[in-house]
C-alpha cells in the first residue's frame, strides 16, 4: 500500500472508497444511467398527459355562450342558429353542439349525406319503430321532420345545403318534458343564411 490517508491507493484499487478507481466508475455510471431513465420517464409521462389533456382543453376554449343576439353559422347545412343567452355552444367538425344554460339539454346540429336520414330516424326511434314521424313548418319556412325518443328529441331539417340533423338530449337528472319549450325555440330560431 502506498501513501497513507484519505486517497490511498493499493495494488487492488483505492482504499475505502475513495480516490479514482473501478468501483467508483461503476457507482456514478450507474447514478447517470438510472437520472437518464428518470428524465426520460418524466419526459414520456409529460407528453402523455398532454396528449391525453391538450384536446378536453382545446374543446373547452371552443366554448362559447350565447348572449342571445349572436348568431351561429352551421356553414355546410346553409342554416344559423340564435340561441337564448346563456345556452353553451360549441362548434364539432360538422355542426355545431349546444347546451341549455343549466347543461341539463343537450342539442347537436350536425350535417349527413341525405341517403342517411331514413338511418338517422331509425337510430333515433330505436326499439319503438312505430312511432310516428312528425313534420312541421318552422317560422323560417323550413320544414322539420322528426320523432320522439324515450328521453329527447331527432329530427332532420331540411335546410337549403342539404339535411341538418338535430338531437336532443336530456340527461338523467331532468325530464325531456320541462325541456320542450327551450328546444322549440331553439329550433325556431334556425333560419337560412342569407
Amino acid at each position: 500500500m502506498t501513501g497513507v490517508g484519505n486517497g490511498a491507493v493499493n495494488e487492488n484499487g483505492p482504499v475505502n472508497g475513495r480516490g479514482a478507481g473501478a468501483g467508483g466508475g461503476s457507482r456514478r455510471a450507474a447514478f447517470w444511467s438510472a437520472l437518464a431513465a428518470a428524465v426520460l420517464g418524466l419526459a414520456c409521462t409529460v407528453a402523455l398527459v398532454a396528449l391525453l389533456v391538450w384536446p378536453g382543453l382545446s374543446s373547452a376554449r371552443a366554448i362559447e355562450i350565447a348572449d342571445g343576439a349572436r348568431v351561429f353559422a352551421v356553414p355546410e347545412a346553409g342554416v344559423s342558429v340564435t340561441p337564448r343567452e346563456g345556452w353553451a355552444v360549441r362548434p364539432t367538425a360538422d355542426g355545431l353542439l349546444l347546451h341549455s344554460p343549466d347543461r341539463v339539454l343537450a342539442v347537436e346540429l350536425t350535417t349527413a349525406p341525405e341517403a342517411d336520414v331514413e338511418a338517422f330516424f331509425e337510430q333515433g326511434a330505436g326499439d319503438s319503430a312505430a312511432v310516428p314521424v312528425m313534420s312541421e313548418t318552422l317560422s323560417s319556412g323550413l320544414e322539420l321532420r322528426h320523432v320522439a325518443t324515450g328521453n329527447g328529441l331527432t329530427g332532420v331539417l331540411d335546410a337549403p345545403e342539404g339535411p341538418l340533423y338535430i338531437d336532443a338530449e336530456v340527461d338523467a337528472s331532468g325530464w325531456f318534458e320541462d325541456y320542450r319549450p327551450a328546444l322549440s325555440e331553439l329550433v325556431e330560431s334556425i333560419g337560412a343564411d342569407e
